[in-house]
């Protein structure tokens, strides 16, 4: 009886150890302990993102850093938690993206190895995240081995821990369905509902209720592939200008030049003071190509928050569209702005942050209006209903490719590559592989895993000048479309005139279809080019600019000469000309690069010629965020990028010109003297004088006694200089709205200074501003008396009258601080106000010195309107 118990014990631990030692990933051969942690191994998920979204994919690699190597390596999954034994679906599953160095393991469940020895500095799979949600956290844990006596497992980099994202769950966006398989297309109504006030958002809620506001809505019904904003990627200019001053004007042209990927531009008045909580509409259109939607609006007063839903699908797996959905919206942070609330000053971000949603705990300052220390749920700014209005029945037949075997499946198609051409026409190709490749084989599955279309490219901002000048290369329509008369072109217009005129701009010309009704039918078909654009050389700033290498040679063709050989020189030149101007202008996407500054004054003697210059600044991304390019040879990838442009000038005669110390700005004074008088110095932004306290340590060039001298030095010659500009119309003067500050008495009767700026200078005699800009009202604040009970009777009460406390004789005794003064300038880096307090015992003005305060002014960055305008200095 007891040799069969023990057979029995036998016979399960038999059954049992092959699978406890199936699933120990101490790799096979090696004869030594597990090495210490090596960063050199690195188990990373693309994007390096710590958290994931369920049922998303998320590409996977192990590296090898420093010139290390591996020959065998081993991936699994754990739940954080320890739980979920026995459940496949708690960890997300491994899908193999090369069959060539990696294999399911056959030893142990949903773990990944490697199928040959052969040496490795890289291998890449594929996660899918658990598709139901509320797992937790999951670890990704490897195995490497260097050789036999050295090998790493799950220490330092080696462990990849990935939680489950938190998202609101009714503002859930729904999965993403690819393809869309809906025949029909569809029309849908959108009303934005502002939920944005007082009462549902209490905290630093805007004082000045009259300034709430979303701004006008912009967005676009658009294909799979296409994102004009999204969480994790850098703000564009268009989407700047939303998010910091609400103008859809840019990124609506963005959305105009990425025609081929929109069906439906969505625009909507935006909603203000006092119906901020009220709704505005739009309609729109999708199809089986362009299923999804993107909006945005500015939340306004901000520094450049949006609201907004980019990537909403509404396409249906059962091949339908949504009837109606409900979404909120929250705040997003564009990352172009560093402000912390509402009414924070405008402080740029150097550099650009990406696209951020704000939460109750992000970002973690309690300046935000939005932050909450408890971590609460927020309340949604506005809502986004969406309603099916109508169905357009169109006749389509299922391809083969629906409906396939399953041995056959296939994974999602890749995004459309880059059109192969920058300017005409050219093709883009899309991939898919085969989810188990060696069944699809052994079935023969015939499935295209390759797909290729036509496409145009539309920077053609740098064509051949003699093509563009001289005979036309039209791109060749589509077969088909140029036999329909309704498709007729007109001629080219005339080439238009030179978008600056100093320096290198645009020319650009058009044409249009004659029947303008079929323009949308015969573009979809044709795609012809309608605009044309080349670059242009502008000579009216007093000289050209400059060449890198040194002054411009003289055209070599004479009169009677070689005049082919002549032209082919031009050719040629022309030909490397375009290719540095090409070479100057790309912009990698590793590198960041602020706009051009404004144009300095024209350094030169009066009546002769002079210089301009104008720089910019470039950053590498990569360092700036830490990330490291396995591709990098080591070379500054932005090194080609023109940082410094300077252009020959002409100087107006003696008597219009403005000495360069007007242009001057104010330094502080290096020592405090008690020896402190008024001056006056010239404010070349705002254009007028203005006083300044001055002590003998003072250094200043823009400096004088007077403000008839400051205005005879530099405003009058500046205002000589503008007139001289016959034909262009007159700019007026345009001042702010005063701005009351608070009274300087806390008892009684007081002063209150109001203050108003200067926010767009005359110009071409346009009417002048006006000559005050701060006034001295006269204020009372109201005072409490203090009382107390006497010894004489209960109750009784009498004014209290404080004996005065001797006044010590060997201590500085100042009156209070007077107001600040209005800023010295209304943009840029260089600002400064000050305010001023008055010694009371002189007799210590030895040693009494803090009478005068100044500090910088945070504000807005001056707006480049035009960097090639030589009116404007």
């Amino acid at each position: 009886m007891k040799a069969l118990e023990g057979f029995a014990i036998l016979l399960a631990l038999a059954r049992v150890i092959p699978r406890i030692e199936g699933c120990i990933r101490v790799p096979p051969g090696v004869t030594a302990a597990k090495s210490p942690v090596d960063d050199n191994y690195v188990l990373s998920v693309n994007g390096n993102t710590q958290s994931y979204v369920p049922g998303q994919r998320y590409n996977v690699s192990l590296s090898a850093f420093s010139g290390l190597t591996f020959i065998s390596f081993m991936l699994a999954l754990d739940l954080e938690s320890g739980d979920g034994d026995g459940d496949a679906n708690a960890l997300g599953t491994w899908e193999i993206a090369d069959l060539a160095e990696t294999r399911f393991s056959p030893r142990c469940p949903n773990l990944v190895e490697n199928t040959n020895t052969n040496v490795k500095t890289r291998v890449d799979v594929f996660w899918v995240a658990p598709s139901s949600p509320g797992q937790g956290c999951i670890l990704l844990r490897a195995t490497v081995m260097q050789h036999r006596d050295v090998w790493f497992m799950d220490d330092g980099f080696l462990t990849k821990r990935m939680c489950e994202e938190e998202v609101d769950d009714i503002d859930t966006q729904p999965s993403i369905v690819d393809p869309c398989c809906a025949c029909d297309e569809a029309k849908y109504e959108l009303t934005f509902e502002g939920k944005w006030s007082r009462h549902t958002h209490p905290k630093d809620f805007p004082a000045n209720s009259w300034r709430t506001r979303f701004s006008d809505i912009i967005g676009a019904s658009h294909t799979l592939d296409y994102r004009f904003w999204q969480y994790g990627e850098l703000a564009s200019e268009g989407l700047r200008e939303v998010a910091e001053h609400g103008s859809t004007r840019t990124l609506e042209s963005e959305l105009k030049d990425q025609s081929e990927h929109i069906r439906t531009i969505i625009k909507a008045r935006g909603i203000a003071y006092p119906n901020v909580t009220g709704k505005t509409f739009a309609v729109f259109r999708v199809d089986s190509n362009h299923h999804l939607i993107s909006l945005v609006s500015m939340v306004d007063p901000s520094p450049d928050w949006i609201v907004g839903v980019s990537g909403l699908e509404l396409c249906l797996p059962n091949c339908s569209w949504v009837e109606n959905k409900v979404h909120n919206l929250y705040p997003w942070d564009a990352g172009t702005d560093s402000g912390p609330s509402y009414m924070s000053a405008d402080q740029p971000q150097v550099p650009p942050d990406v696209v951020r949603r704000i939460k109750s705990n992000f970002p973690n300052d309690p300046r935000s209006p939005f932050y909450d220390p408890t971590g609460a749920q927020m309340k949604p700014l506005a809502t986004l209903h969406i309603n099916r209005r109508r169905l357009y029945e169109k006749n389509c037949e299922s391809s083969d490719s629906e409906q396939v075997p399953p041995e056959c499946a296939t994974n999602s198609w890749s995004r459309w590559d880059e059109c192969t051409t920058k300017c005409g026409p050219g093709k883009q190709y899309r991939i898919r592989e085969f989810k188990n490749p060696a069944l699809a084989s052994r079935h023969r599955c015939n499935n295209a895993l390759r797909e290729e279309k036509n496409c145009l490219g539309h920077k053609c901002a740098g064509f051949n000048e003699e093509t563009a000048e001289g005979g036309e290369t039209e791109v060749a329509p589509p077969p088909g479309s140029s036999d329909d008369p309704q498709c007729g072109l007109s001629d080219w217009s005339e080439w238009s005139s030179c978008t600056v005129t100093c320096g290198t701009g645009e020319m650009t010309r058009s044409r249009h279809y004659l029947n303008k009704k079929a323009k949308k039918k015969c573009q979809k078909a044709s795609k012809a080019r309608l605009h044309e654009t080349k670059i242009c050389e502008a000579m009216e700033c007093g000289g050209d600019i400059e060449n890198e290498g040194g002054a411009g040679e003289p055209e070599e063709e004479q009169a009677g000469g070689d005049g082919g050989g002549s032209a082919e020189k031009r050719s040629i030149f022309r030909n490397f000309e375009s290719y540095s101007q090409h070479r100057e202008d790309y912009i990698p996407p590793v590198c960041g690069v602020t706009p051009w500054s404004d144009f300095s004054p024209c350094m030169g003697p009066c009546g002769g010629h002079g210089k301009r210059q104008r720089i910019r600044k470039v950053w590498n991304n990569n360092q700036v965020y830490g990330v490291t390019d396995p591709n990098d040879d080591g070379q500054d990838p932005c090194r080609h990028i023109k940082l410094h442009e300077e252009v020959n000038c002409t100087n107006p005669s003696c008597d219009t010109i403005v000495p360069g110390f007007c242009y001057e700005e104010l330094t502080d004074s290096p020592c405090r003297d008690n020896d402190v008088a008024n001056f006056w110095y010239y404010d070349h932004v705002s254009d007028q004088c203005a006083i300044y306290w001055s002590d003998r340590c003072d250094t200043n060039r823009n400096k004088f006694k007077s403000k008839e001298e400051c205005e005879e030095t530099c405003r009058l010659p500046r205002h000589k200089q503008e007139l001289q500009h016959d034909g262009i119309p007159a700019t007026d003067c345009v001042v702010s709205d005063w701005v009351s500050h608070s009274c300087n008495a806390s008892c009684g009767d007081g002063f209150q200074l109001r203050t108003r700026r200067v926010l767009r200078t005359p110009k071409y005699g346009g009417k002048p501003c006006p000559k005050h800009l701060v006034r001295l009202d006269r204020c009372y604040q109201r005072c409490d008396d203090m009382y107390s009970i006497s010894g004489r009777g209960f109750g009784e009460r009498r004014h209290v009258v404080r004996a005065p406390q001797p006044e010590p004789q060997d201590e500085c005794r100042y009156s209070e601080w007077s107001a600040w003064t209005p800023c010295t300038a209304t943009c840029g880096d260089n600002a400064v106000r000050q305010r001023t307090r008055t010694l009371m015992n002189t007799d210590l003005s030895f040693k009494c010195k803090d009478r005068v305060r100044m500090e910088k002014c945070v504000m807005m960055p001056c707006l480049l309107t035009s960097n090639d305008d030589p009116e404007r200095w």
